[in-house]
């Protein structure tokens, strides 16, 4: 039987309930290589974001797509619930919830990149003003992700509101 809400990995596969039981699931898709990086470098504040998002390739590619999301942390609201878990209360009242999408700065599924040849670095800047769906500016935080041509995550990375990220690499 069914149970709600449920999580996804990769945003396609079902994450076997119940998650903390199946933390290998989801450690199964990581890996330390990957053959591009991403550096994501954001300015919040007075009522604007500048975003730029950097791609390195290690590697040549084809057929990559580029997806950036708006997040944002501590909203609390009542959850439904429909698991045993928060001692099966429903509804869960005053829950914190983060990560939450407010907005895609690309189309959801991506948009598409060019030149990801290696030793290739591409930028790609997003300025806007803050969506008026942010609830508290002070909480927004981005994700960037590559996706193959089969929407299979190469790799992510998450950034704060005003963080600077060099490329990460392996020793």
């Amino acid at each position: 039987d069914l149970e709600l809400p449920q999580s996804r990995l990769n945003r396609t596969i079902t994450w076997t309930y119940p998650e903390v039981s199946n933390i290998q699931q989801a450690l199964n898709l990581t890996s330390d290589n990957s053959g591009l990086g991403l550096a994501i470098n954001s300015t919040t504040g007075n009522g604007s974001i500048d975003l730029d998002v950097k791609v390195k390739f290690a590697q040549n590619y084809e057929n990559l797509k580029l997806v950036v999301y708006i997040l944002e942390n501590h909203l609390i609201y009542r959850q439904y619930n429909y698991t045993n878990y928060f001692g099966a209360i429903n509804p869960v009242p005053n829950f914190e919830h983060n990560h939450v999408l407010r907005t895609s700065l690309t189309n959801l599924l991506g948009n598409p990149l060019s030149n990801t040849n290696f030793n290739q670095t591409l930028t790609t800047n997003f300025s806007l003003p803050i969506p008026s769906n942010i609830s508290n500016a002070d909480n927004i935080s981005y994700v960037a992700f590559v996706v193959d041509a089969n929407n299979n995550v190469i790799n992510v990375r998450a950034a704060e509101s005003n963080e600077e990220q060099a490329f990460e690499q392996n020793p």
